[in-house]
């Protein structure tokens, strides 16, 4: 890990604690809507955490939404998303061996494990795009193609979608 990148890490690790879980019920009329449109798109009942903290900056929030919902809608993002849920699932699986009913009724469980596996990879995406300036940066107010320096470099078409089109 890079020491720039270390130093973001430890920085957001500080913040979180201090960061206030916006739930839809303590939600403004506009973060209930981002709500709403991240669960149409996500095809979830429910809002993850990282986003419930970027409520935080409402503005921020439906500025970056705004800008990644049209590709987090596509068929391209749902690949990748696939793609990286089909790595994260070992073969063979060193816990295939457990004997989780042990543990309890799996099927009260498994839902919720189902549903966290099918949007992480999802999450992942996002703030990969967010952390390559590829959506509002929350310290400047330009869309990212108008930004300057190393990190927010203007991308070729290819260099953004990996080839995908």
């Amino acid at each position: 890990m890079n020491e720039s990148f270390q130093r973001r890490v430890v920085a957001g690790e500080a913040l979180l604690p201090s960061l206030t879980d916006i739930t839809p019920d303590k939600a403004n009329a506009q973060v209930c809507d981002i709500y709403e449109s991240i669960q149409a798109t996500f095809r979830v009942p429910f809002n993850n955490y990282f986003f419930r903290a970027l409520a935080n900056w409402p503005d921020y929030f439906d500025s970056a939404w705004s800008a990644l919902a049209p590709g987090v809608g596509t068929y391209a993002f749902e690949q990748y998303a696939n793609e990286l849920r089909a790595a994260a699932v070992l073969d063979p699986s060193p816990a295939a061996e457990a004997d989780w009913s042990a543990l309890g009724s799996l099927e009260d469980i498994q839902p919720f494990t189902d549903s966290i596996h099918y949007v992480l990879p999802k999450l992942v995406l996002i703030t990969t795009c967010l952390d390559l300036g590829l959506a509002p940066d929350p310290q400047h107010s330009a869309p990212p193609a108008t930004r300057r320096g190393p990190r927010h470099a203007k991308a070729s078409h290819g260099e953004r979608t990996g080839g995908v089109r």
